[in-house]
């Protein structure tokens, strides 16, 4: 579910206004609900856009994706015509590892705007090191504007599956689930998995193996 308190981690916002429009921050961007309701999401492939399992939206209602929105589509908005999501998975805390979706648009807004790939956090070598980024439309900062945040460290992500869920100490209030939770390895841009909830403790990522096989899963149908 949507978070319920904000979740600033020891009390400091680190969450910073993100203007910038170039790569990889046009592959990113807001998901808006014509519920009104709004999440973030980013483009893992040329026409696939991952989010929360918990943005779907519900009893008719149509979602639109708009990268780098900034008070308005400075880079237009994209339809979403196909849903992709876990049938499983959906009960106990366990539930956090499986609350990914990926939204299929009806235009390739991955041909100029560019995409993430996508990897798995790796619990060996990347847990208790501040070097994830997240960036998100936080819904206490109005949710029309981009907000990012640097050196996230990760603390678990063995609980469920090995990569996920990925506990973190990012900052986040409604608005960013479905945000990339994401590394520059050298200049490229890899997605480890979208924020799926929070507290003022931990803010939870959602992704692994069910992540990549979904999508390998999806290309299949919706390259």
């Amino acid at each position: 579910s949507q978070p319920s308190k904000r979740g600033i981690i020891g009390g400091v916002d680190n969450r910073v206004l993100w203007n910038n429009k170039d790569y990889p921050y046009r592959a990113m961007g807001r998901i808006a609900l014509s519920n009104g309701a709004i999440c973030s999401g980013a483009l893992i492939g040329s026409r696939h856009v991952v989010t929360a399992r918990h943005c779907i939206p519900e009893n008719g209602a149509t979602a639109r994706f708009q990268p780098a929105y900034d008070n308005g589509e400075v880079l237009g908005g994209y339809d979403v015509i196909r849903i992709f999501r876990p049938d499983y998975g959906q009960e106990g805390w366990c539930a956090n590892a499986y609350d990914w979706a990926i939204f299929v648009l009806g235009e390739k807004a991955g041909s100029t705007n560019g995409w993430l790939g996508l990897k798995t956090v790796n619990p060996d070598t990347q847990l208790n090191r501040a070097m994830f980024f997240h960036y998100g439309y936080p819904g206490d900062k109005g949710g029309q504007q981009a907000y990012r945040q640097e050196a996230i460290t990760a603390s678990s992500a063995t609980l469920c599956d090995r990569g996920s869920p990925v506990v973190t100490d990012a900052d986040a209030q409604g608005g960013q689930s479905g945000g990339p939770f994401w590394i520059n390895e050298n200049g490229d841009r890899y997605l480890y998995g979208v924020v799926v909830g929070t507290n003022d403790q931990i803010t939870v990522v959602a992704g692994g193996p069910s992540l990549l096989e979904g999508y390998g899963i999806l290309l299949k149908d919706y390259p």
